[in-house]
């Protein structure tokens, strides 16, 4: 595996001219994405960063991505050659070059799902970092493979019809799809296999959306909202369905009865924001969920997993 950074593909308009284009989304509150802070590296919070400062963080190599996702438009070959890139690690990474998964994303929960997948099945894969602090997800270049402007994003060299590109959007979707291509964490039992599919929809339809706005109104947005209605809907909605995961992992050492799998994938990067980024024990009494914290640090504790939580940190 070999990460870098995308960078500025030349001729291309700046991200400040993109961002300046871009709609920005209605909120009944004043809002920078730059006050998002980050994950970081194992999931440690680096705090708020400003675009200037963002901007100054040291990159882990670079990648001519805009000549890479241009190419991918275009129907042409992705994935560059080994001179387009710069090893963080001394190491070519695995496999041909041009087969490789070229995954495009940052250190969040969403981001670190496919990762850990990646690392988890054994693909072997280029790590991209999209730095979301400083606007790069607005790029043009990633924009052709993510048109909701969102990490993660994959290409695969060789994934269409006749060996063609083909591009995933979605960690949900990105799940499934190198799942089905691996044949791996993804049971081939048809109830086996449905719970996963149920437990990762649960996370992609309820999880991911109602911890991530319970942190915007906790971490955020407390001092921009007056109304106490937000914080207090999320934080109950968001103890609610660790409810439903303290139930469900009642007598199980993970989600689906056949172990490991990519619901699992999905869902623990949440829990562990509660903690580590949010800094929420208090608030949402995760004391009180003891199987859901057991569970989180059993699959933080494999060792791959572990590793697909770093890729993509600045």
């Amino acid at each position: 595996m070999i990460r870098t950074s995308l960078v500025q593909n030349p001729g291309t308009p700046s991200v400040a001219a993109v961002a300046a284009a871009s709609p920005s989304p209605k909120s009944c509150i004043p809002f920078s994405r730059n006050n998002l802070g980050v994950w970081g590296r194992a999931g440690k919070n680096t705090g708020g960063l400003s675009t200037a400062r963002g901007a100054g963080i040291k990159r882990r190599g670079v990648v001519s991505a805009g000549r890479v996702l241009s190419s991918m438009a275009q129907g042409q070959q992705v994935a560059g050659t080994a001179d387009d890139r710069v090893s963080l690690d001394g190491r070519d990474g695995d496999g041909d070059a041009s087969s490789r998964i070229q995954l495009y994303s940052f250190a969040t929960p969403n981001g670190m799902k496919v990762s850990i997948a990646l690392e988890e099945m054994e693909i072997p894969y280029d790590a991209h970092t999209v730095n979301i602090m400083t606007g790069e997800q607005f790029k043009p270049e990633f924009i052709a493979i993510s048109p909701n402007n969102k990490i993660p994003a994959i290409v695969d060299p060789t994934g269409g019809p006749d060996s063609t590109p083909l591009r995933v959007f979605e960690s949900g979707a990105i799940l499934l799809y190198l799942a089905e291509k691996s044949g791996k964490f993804l049971p081939q039992d048809a109830v086996q296999r449905w719970e996963t599919v149920s437990w990762l929809f649960f996370q992609v339809g309820g999880v991911g959306p109602m911890f991530g706005q319970f942190g915007m109104f906790y971490k955020f947005a407390r001092d921009q909202c007056d109304h106490p209605y937000p914080l207090q809907r999320y934080t109950e909605e968001t103890r609610r369905l660790l409810g439903v995961l303290e139930k469900r992992l009642e007598g199980r050492e993970f989600l689906i009865d056949a172990g490991y799998t990519i619901a699992d994938m999905a869902t623990f990067p949440w829990v562990n924001s509660l903690q580590v980024f949010y800094k929420a024990d208090d608030q949402l009494h995760l004391s009180s969920y003891p199987r859901v914290l057991e569970w989180k640090d059993r699959c933080m504790a494999r060792p791959l997993t572990a590793k697909g939580v770093h890729a993509c940190s600045l």
